[in-house]
């Protein structure tokens, strides 16, 4: 479970990189269309943000779960 927990943390950092990047490519756009397509990767990235916020959320209690039995 801590390994998974690295995982999925490591991967959380990636993502709100992308999504940092991406709100900077939205904010240069040259056009409207490019813009649009690069709000949806945003909206994309945001929902992938927050599943993976859950399934940090999951593995916590899995830990904590776990830890108190050895106790």
């Amino acid at each position: 479970l801590e390994d998974r927990l690295q995982k999925l943390t490591a991967v959380l950092s990636h993502k709100e990189s992308h999504l940092d990047d991406l709100r900077d490519k939205r904010d240069s756009a040259r056009s409207d269309d490019f813009r649009a397509r690069v709000e949806e990767w945003i909206d994309q990235e945001e929902d992938a943000i927050s599943d993976i916020r859950h399934k940090i959320d999951q593995v916590e209690d899995w830990l904590d779960e776990a830890r108190a039995k050895i106790r």
